[in-house]
């Protein structure tokens, strides 16, 4: 097993003030706060060319879940997670291999992973259209008294469905993905809702599908979320608005343990080929909503959409997230993950080289704004690593990040995640009354308005 773990402490201040006696008031606001550090490099203990490790992740407490789920024809396995546990010491180790009892070739296990407490679920193949014989599957796994996860049930998809390898879970409700099986998708997507039964099975207790449904719209295909009694579904093909716009549905479970649209949300700058939807997330009565080709900075630069529920139970947006170094191509929001006040969004493109990838987090603050505080990149970052492009996810104030295209130990996209920590709380606003010139970057300016700067510190 190969496991890499680095600790650094820096600090580095960016910024130096001049000042003179006036009464020109200068507020200065935050921009972005470094990482506070990179806590572990994870990379698959049999790592091999095309392995293509970091495919999904899940975080949990002292937990991590990285999926290896290479292309059929990179002729190595069907696909597995690797599950690492964290001893008191903070140090990290490879802990358990899990593969499902039935697997064959092809079958991609570990396209997707979900993690609520001590349930686990991982897809199998990705769902392809037209194709009969990809139809994909999910596995739930459970923690046994002994620690080691165990395979609990298999669920497969109701006809003419595939599913799609989206999935999502909160304590012991499931929500999945499903695409069309029709050759020209006339069925439309779908959403299946599944509960855990008292006996360990998952049991399908809802079918999730739009009020204005048509053909096409790639409902259910790339994104759902699951916070309580609350469902998202991404549609990111839907042409309601204009050709590939997008949205995302709401869904909430009334008293009678129905579940029932409530919303649907578009974007208030919808456009052709935004793909609004492409990726979602919910946590209590917060929505985000991925436009991987919409953007403030050019073409395909990305943005995230927050939504906040409003007390007449509406969906009002709220605010739009975009990178503070956005540049075309950036595609954020091609991964999005909320938990609480944070949201994490990945990014393709990076000035680090083509296809590094990055993420950035964001924090909402007492105001109820959301500020940028992180941008992760990894410490041993190059071109066509593709950070952040597949997989994400949130616990406590850590952020798992996955690389599954990362070379590594002479292996060409064996694939890798990364830990990190981030800042637990938005950097405050710093107003200073009196100044008239300062000096930033050694350029000297003399002005009023907002000046922005970063003050960063790695650990």
């Amino acid at each position: 097993m190969r496991l890499e773990v680095q600790r650094w402490t820096c600090c580095r201040y960016y910024i130096s003030l001049i000042f003179f006696l006036s009464a020109v008031p200068l507020r200065f606001a935050p921009v972005c706060k470094a990482a506070e550090g990179q806590i572990a490099k994870f990379v698959d203990p049999e790592a091999f060319t095309n392995g293509w490790f970091g495919t999904s992740v899940a975080l949990g407490d002292g937990l991590v879940f990285v999926g290896s789920s290479p292309l059929p024809e990179s002729n190595g396995p069907a696909g597995s997670v690797s599950l690492f546990s964290e001893d008191a010491s903070g140090q990290w180790q490879f802990f358990q291999e899990l593969i499902p009892s039935d697997i064959a070739s092809g079958d991609r296990f570990g396209t997707s992973v979900a993690l609520s407490g001590d349930y686990f679920i991982a897809s199998a193949s990705i769902a392809i259209p037209g194709t009969a014989s990809r139809a994909g599957s999910v596995y739930a796994f459970e923690k046994a008294e002994s620690g080691e996860w165990i395979e609990a049930d298999k669920l497969t998809p109701p006809t003419p469905v595939s599913f799609s390898g989206a999935i999502a879970i909160d304590g012991n409700t499931l929500v999945v993905g499903a695409g069309d099986m029709a050759p020209n998708g006339e069925v439309g997507g779908r959403a299946y809702v599944y509960r855990r039964n008292e006996l360990g099975s998952w049991d399908q207790v809802a079918t999730l599908k739009p009020s204005d449904a048509e053909a096409k719209d790639g409902f259910g295909f790339c994104s759902v979320g699951i916070s309580g009694d609350k469902i998202i579904v991404g549609s990111y093909l839907d042409d309601n608005v204009a050709h590939e716009a997008g949205s995302a549905y709401i869904f909430e479970e009334d008293a009678n343990g129905s579940w029932n649209q409530t919303a649907k949300l578009i974007a208030s700058d919808a456009s052709t080929f935004n793909w609004f939807g492409s990726e979602v997330g919910i946590s209590g009565d917060t929505a985000v909503v991925g436009s991987l080709y919409g953007g403030n900075y050019g073409d395909r630069s990305g943005k995230v959409y927050v939504f906040q529920s409003d007390e007449a139970g509406g969906w009002v947006e709220r605010e739009i997230l975009v990178p503070s170094d956005g540049i075309v191509g950036t595609g954020l929001g091609k991964e999005i993950a909320i938990s609480g006040d944070l949201i994490v969004c990945g990014a393709l493109t990076d000035d680090q080289g083509q296809f590094t990838g990055s993420a950035f987090a964001f924090r909402r603050d007492d105001n109820g704004d959301w500020q940028q505080i992180a941008k992760l990149i990894a410490n041993d970052a190059a071109a066509e690593d593709h950070f952040g492009y597949s997989s994400l996810s949130i616990h406590g104030g850590r952020v798992l990040v996955g690389s599954f295209v990362d070379d590594h130990s002479g292996y060409e996209d064996a694939g890798s995640a990364y830990l990190f920590r981030v800042p637990e709380a938005p950097a405050k606003s710093l107003v200073l009354v009196g100044l008239a010139s300062l000096l930033l970057y050694n350029r000297s300016v003399s002005r009023t308005g907002v000046v922005r700067f970063a003050v960063m510190r790695r650990s």
